[in-house]
């Protein structure tokens, strides 16, 4: 069928810390065990064909991304990573985080990696997939926008100006968000099968199209409780504009997460 398959590796925020990042003995430690391992599992014990390396996770959380040291340092990590196990026969892909937002849509604040060190890092990959979902709304917002139209373009534009096309693949969701107020519950994924049995339990047949977000948004009431929920889950037009928006850049389509979204959701790709 030409399918690969290419599991994926995540980097457990955890257990990596800002210093980690940085002490001299960093690849030495980490390097080697972990060569052995990918080889071990996924070379000879399943011939897989590459794998995803979920670095950029635990930076983002601990907020490295404004020291240039540890952009260095990581990016010497990958290079070196990825140049062994691409040795190895395996396709190395990287993800990487969207831009911080203030919930405007198609505004953004600064990349969290300057150009030159994204170059840097691209050329070390076969493949680049950008995360353009989940931006951070900014302290305050309780609800906002899933994945905004003139936002994921924006950063789209940046990535493959950057990476240049070939490399670069959009990130696409197939999951929802609900958030519950006004208890302070936040907000929650939801996915089809929890996004179905919402609209069945409390009679939904009404969505309001926000056209500025090119988003599709439920809101409804709870009958025992009278809590207000709102939920924000992909629909064919919602995927539709963003595959055009990856289509007018040439770019390609990861998707998080098949399983997570409704059956009829790949008839669009």
């Amino acid at each position: 069928t030409g399918a690969k398959v290419v599991p994926r590796i995540e980097f457990n925020a955890e257990k990596w810390g800002p210093g980690d990042f940085i002490q001299p003995t960093f690849h030495v430690h980490i390097l080697e065990p972990l060569v052995k391992a990918i080889e071990a599992v996924f070379v000879e014990e399943h011939a897989f064909d590459g794998v995803v390396l979920d670095v950029f996770t635990p930076m983002y959380i601990h907020g490295l991304f404004k020291s240039p040291e540890v952009i260095n340092a990581s990016a010497t990590f990958i290079e070196m990573l990825s140049g062994r196990l691409q040795a190895l026969g395996l396709e190395v892909t990287l993800p990487v985080l969207p831009f911080a937002t203030s919930g405007v849509p198609g505004a953004r604040d600064p990349a969290p990696i300057r150009p030159k060190d994204m170059r840097r890092i691209a050329r070390a990959v076969d493949r680049v997939i950008v995360m353009a979902y989940d931006f951070f709304p900014g302290p305050g917002k309780t609800i906002y926008p899933l994945a905004p139209a003139g936002l994921v373009a924006a950063t789209m534009e940046y990535f493959v100006e950057t990476v240049k096309a070939p490399k670069v693949m959009m990130g696409l969701q197939f999951y929802g968000k609900e958030v519950v107020l006004p208890d302070g519950e936040g907000s929650r994924i939801i996915t089809g099968k929890d996004f179905l049995e919402r609209l069945e339990k409390e009679e939904i047949d009404k969505f309001i199209w926000y056209a500025e977000n090119k988003e599709h948004i439920v809101h409804f009431k709870e009958k025992e409780t009278e809590r207000e929920h709102y939920i924000i889950y992909p629909t064919l037009q919602f995927l539709a504009d963003r595959i055009d928006i990856a289509t007018d850049m040439d770019c390609g389509i990861a998707i998080w997460d098949i399983g997570q979204g409704l059956e009829y959701f790949t008839d669009l790709l």
